[in-house]
């Protein structure tokens, strides 16, 4: 019985390592196809531009690729990463896109999954900015409270609808939480006071 249950175990952490990786390996094609579409566009006009979104399209993945074998990366490395997709968009959007990044630094060293941030932030590009006929804000703010820590990215496009944001690319995030913290971690959306998903996850498991 216990020689079976060691197997057991083995599997299901086997089984969670795979999809850990294959989460992890997944690029939306919708950025990418809209950032080779705006780096085209720009080429003929910018070429500043298009050398900046170049390198930064291709920073990006040389994050993706040299953490091919990790799971997990500091709030300083995955801000960093979410800070070079943000510049990708503001390129695209112009004056439409500001952002804010506030972090605690005492926090910076503290590891997460990896890519665990930058589907939120993606989430508020795709379904709140590019809504916007105004300049979109969106602000991101990573806070510990007690044995917890915050992540929170908020935006100035539509509200949430009611009910579960299947459309709203959140699976991969749900996935990360549960593969990594079981129960222990939560993830919450709300329109009031102010539109914002927030992620809490704890500093001891």
């Amino acid at each position: 019985m216990l020689d079976n249950e060691l197997k057991l175990s083995n599997l299901r952490e086997l089984k969670t390592k795979a999809e850990l990786k294959s989460l992890q390996a997944q690029i939306n094609p919708h950025f990418l196809y809209n950032s080779l579409n705006s780096i085209a566009s720009l080429a003929p006009i910018d070429a500043e531009k298009t050398q900046k979104m170049a390198h930064s399209l291709s920073d990006l993945f040389k994050y993706s690729i040299n953490r091919k074998n990790e799971n997990t990366g500091t709030i300083k490395e995955e801000i960093e990463m979410v800070k070079t997709y943000l510049e990708i968009e503001k390129i695209r959007f112009d004056k439409h896109l500001q952002f804010t990044i506030d972090v605690d630094k005492t926090l910076e060293n503290y590891k997460i999954p990896l890519f665990l941030i930058q589907p939120l932030v993606e989430n508020a590009v795709k379904h709140g900015i590019s809504k916007n006929v105004d300049a979109g804000k969106i602000n991101i703010k990573i806070q510990k409270n007690n044995d917890e820590i915050f992540i929170s990215v908020n935006d100035n496009g539509p509200n949430f609808p009611d009910g579960l944001l299947s459309g709203h690319g959140l699976q991969t995030v749900y996935d990360l939480l549960r593969l990594n913290y079981d129960d222990k971690a939560s993830l919450n959306w709300a329109n009031t006071p102010q539109k914002a998903i927030t992620i809490t996850i704890p500093t001891n498991l």
